[in-house]
């Protein structure tokens, strides 16, 4: 069913609530001390996510306050955290952060390339000082990268790194993303990062650098595209519209609709049944020809346009088939699930007053998450935290003016404590330690088996793997679904791991995947609810193998609430937040356009590793295991995490996408040239006067309908005209030359050929950011490498994808069975290895 919302507009609040003053304690972070210097999206987003799992978190703000905390994203994305201010180029409030500094577990900053430096603030000056920080570094580009010192706005990350080809679209060339999809993909990279330093401290006792770009960003979300191989580029379909808008119809009502192709579970009724036309099953759908499939489409589209959305989402529901509202962000507030989950909270913003916000989007089941508190005010709590010592920042952030761009556009954006190796607790993984101190990843010792099949389950593992942990992927005795469906999304979630092939319906087959649990710190999969418990594999029967065990469960919803049996994809997800309507625009009579990234898989697997890792340091203290979850529904709401709603009903701004999606105002702007496509980020007054004089205009600069940032928004259509006539006089390279020179952010917009040109880019091979590994069918595969980088702890990712079964016998005999035994339960089909006619594809 639809959200009931209230006749006076106002959306029924959640369980939680927070106002000045208030919040929860006794969270598994209670004791970390995290300095934020940070801007723009992907550091106060990302690190607002420790803080809610009970990090102290302090803002440190130059006198007065960041620019970036006026803008109404900042009502959620600085919440629940205290506010210094230090002015950080005088040597009194220098020497005041230096004694702040020594009292804390982790400093984050996303400062542009050298301005920690010149600070005398970057990780080299401080680890011999300050040996047990985690330092964490978010810039746009890498470091050491050839594109280091260029400007980091998000549409220049995503124009280089080729993401503007990425989502097929309603008219040829690129595409305007209108969700910051780089810097949301750091945002949720950051705080991982940032745990599995902390975990690797408990083993080696010291801390280090760490770094999260937007350009890895935005190369998360490639996973199931980017996989070049020697047998040929595998992904998901781009032509369009073939799989990527499938489920779109606009029903009776005007409103649209995004009904789910596949769900999981037994539905009781077809899709044909309900909408009373033909049923074809997906995977005849996909092979028609394209004018038989348009038809068939079109028969669709007409029964969709005769129903009421909200009593078929009822009767989809119904028959366990799944099917979720394309609408605004705000509207989300009033969904069911949402509200049964305590996922929409009510928080006082000193500014704002009584708003809804999103809650977490992380469940730990012993030491749940919780909003601390608003978002205070700037320097609030100076005295408070510099008495308790015995006293922004200057520069501008690599990406910092992300928030400010998109505002200006009409968006409402944008004591150390030393616990020592083993104090208090545990060994923090099943192996007694693991490897060495500094060997092996951050993650190193950790066992984890993944019971998980397609993407949002075993890409959170995969994670774990790329961060030094063993996995164990325990295979279905008939495969991974994904093995045969598609050979590109496989390959992006499952190298590093070992597999083996088991039959869990047998009672020998549960008996080796217990006692595989009894060896492991994790367990991870994606299974509808109930489904684990009725194969023997719950969390109580995986607890009552390793009582300490963290087991996690990533949903399409949850274990609770009104949709907790139903199944689901991630364009669900996309859809109930509020994604596609943004992307279409719809607002613009456009169609909602999905993105084909897998926005709401990578939501739900990045903070299930979130979860696991907070899970793990509360097990380093305690000695106490727990449940996680999480769910492609609550994790993307982080995608449009910016948008609240105030007390009288009126949902906070937001940038408009224009109908042709090429930018969300006429100075932040994909352009064509002569030759080509120019992304345009000339966010500041003075690019725009830069701007002017690159373009030989600078009567436009003193134009009354250009002179302001006002007039230029208000004069958006006229000032959009006369740039596009002026740059499609030249090739996109001499303008970007030009627009360098003259000091005005731009990137032409590159088609990396799905990824190609990016995968053999030599400065990110160098780097690490790309990975070539030998698979025994594909040959070679390239795909994208480390996503974090840590500087003390580094990671790999060259250990192949497996083939079904490759590792059984191996994994069966570090259990302990004999070669008989293992014969005999291969020839009673309980468990499989590579046949010798291997029939899958990968």
């Amino acid at each position: 069913m639809e959200p009931d919302l209230a006749s006076t507009g106002r959306f029924t609040p959640g369980a939680q609530s927070a106002a000045a003053g208030g919040g929860p304690s006794a969270r598994a972070l209670d004791g970390i001390r995290v300095l934020d210097l940070t801007g723009g999206i992907a550091g106060p987003l990302g690190v607002l996510q420790l803080a809610e799992h009970g990090a102290d978190v302090i803002k440190v703000e130059p006198p007065g306050g960041r620019p970036g905390r006026a803008l109404p994203a900042s009502v959620v994305y600085d919440r629940s955290r205290r506010s210094v201010t230090l002015d950080l180029k005088d040597p009194d409030g220098a020497r005041r952060f230096r004694e702040l500094l020594a009292t804390a577990d982790v400093l984050v900053e996303a400062f542009a390339a050298g301005t920690m430096t010149r600070l005398g603030l970057d990780h080299a000056a401080l680890r011999d000082e300050f040996p047990r920080l985690v330092y964490c570094s978010v810039p746009a580009w890498p470091t050491g990268s050839r594109f280091a010192g260029r400007a980091g706005y998000d549409a220049l990350v995503s124009a280089r790194a080729g993401l503007h080809w990425e989502v097929p679209s309603w008219r040829p060339g690129p595409v305007f993303q209108h969700s910051p999809v780089a810097s949301l993909g750091a945002a949720y990279l950051v705080p991982v990062a940032i745990m599995g330093a902390i975990v690797a401290r408990e083993r080696t006792g010291r801390g280090q650098r760490v770094e999260v770009s937007l350009l890895q960003g935005a190369m998360t979300l490639t996973t199931q595209n980017w996989n070049w191989t020697d047998t040929g580029q595998h992904g998901l379909p781009n032509t369009f519209p073939s799989i990527h808008q499938a489920g779109i119809y606009e029903c009776a009502n005007g409103e649209w609709i995004h009904a789910a192709m596949v769900t999981g579970g037994k539905p009781t009724r077809t899709e044909g049944e309900i909408l009373g036309i033909e049923d074809v099953a997906p995977a005849v759908l996909f092979t028609m020809p394209p004018a038989q499939r348009a038809a068939h489409e079109a028969k669709k589209a007409a029964a969709f346009a005769t129903r009421d959305r909200a009593e078929l989402i009822d009767e989809l529901h119904a028959a366990g088939r799944n099917a979720e509202p394309i609408w605004p962000p705000h509207e989300r507030f009033g969904h069911p699930q949402l509200q049964a989950t305590g996922s929409v909270v009510e928080v006082v913003d000193p500014e704002a007053g009584p708003t809804t916000q999103i809650g977490p989007v992380v469940f730990l089941e012993k030491t749940p998450a919780a909003v601390a508190g608003p978002r205070p005010v700037a320097g609030a709590h100076t005295d408070e935290v510099l008495g308790a010592l015995g006293r922004d920042t200057p520069g501008e952030d690599a990406h910092g003016q992300d928030t400010v761009v998109r505002a200006a556009l009409g968006r409402a954006e944008l004591d150390q404590r030393d616990l020592g190796p083993d104090a208090g607790r545990t060994s923090w993984s099943a192996h007694g330690g693991g490897s060495p101190a500094g060997s092996g990843g951050p993650l190193a010792g950790l066992r984890v088996i993944d019971f998980g099949q397609f993407l949002a389950g075993p890409f959170g593992p995969m994670l774990l793997a790329d961060l030094g942990a063993e996995v164990i992927k325990v295979e279905s005795i008939h495969a991974d679904g994904m093995r045969h469906q598609n050979v590109g999304p496989f390959l992006g979630c499952q190298r590093g791991k070992r597999d083996i092939a088991l039959d869990l319906k047998t009672p020998e087959g549960l008996e080796i995947a217990l006692r595989l649990v009894a060896t492991a710190d994790i367990v991870h999969h994606n299974m509808q609810k109930g489904i684990a418990d009725r194969l023997g594999i719950g969390y109580e029967h995986c607890k009552a193998a390793r009582p300490d065990i963290l087991y996690c469960n990533t949903y399409m919803y949850g274990p609770v609430g009104p949709y907790s049996h139903l199944g689901g994809l991630d364009p669900l997800g996309q859809a109930a937040n509020g994604i596609e309507w943004e992307q279409g625009p719809v607002p613009a009579a456009n169609p909602p356009l999905w993105y084909r990234y897998g926005h709401g898989d990578i939501s739900a697997a990045i903070p299930s590793v979130l979860g696991l890792l907070v899970a793990l340091f509360h097990r380093g203290r305690t000695g106490e295991g727990q449940s996680v979850w999480t769910s492609i529904l609550h994790g993307s709401m982080l995608h449009t995490a910016d948008s609240w709603v105030a007390a009288d009903g009126t949902p906070s701004p937001r940038p408009a996408l224009d109908r042709e999606q090429l930018g969300l105002g006429a100075l932040y702007r994909l352009y064509e040239t002569r030759d080509g496509w120019l992304q345009l980020a000339a966010a500041r007054p003075e690019h725009w006067t830069a701007l002017c004089g690159a373009l030989g205009r600078d009567d436009l600069a003193a134009d009354p309908r250009f002179a302001t940032a006002a007039a230029r928004a208000e004069s958006r259509a006229e000032l959009t005209t006369l740039l596009a006539e002026a740059f499609r006089a030249d090739a996109a390279l001499a303008w970007r030359r030009r627009l360098d020179a003259a000091g005005v952010p731009a990137e032409i917009s590159a088609d990396t050929r799905n990824g190609e040109t990016l995968l053999f880019d030599e400065d990110l091979v160098r780097l690490g950011l790309v990975t070539e590994y030998a698979h025994p069918i594909h040959g070679r595969v390239r795909q994208f490498g480390n996503l974090m980088t840590f500087d003390g702890t580094p990671t790999r990712q060259d250990r192949p994808v497996p083939l079904y079964g490759q590792h059984t016998r191996e994994i069966l005999t570090e259990l302990g069975y004999d070669a008989a035994t293992i014969d005999a339960l291969h020839a009673r089909r309980v468990v499989s290895s590579p046949p010798d006619d291997y029939p899958h594809p990968v």
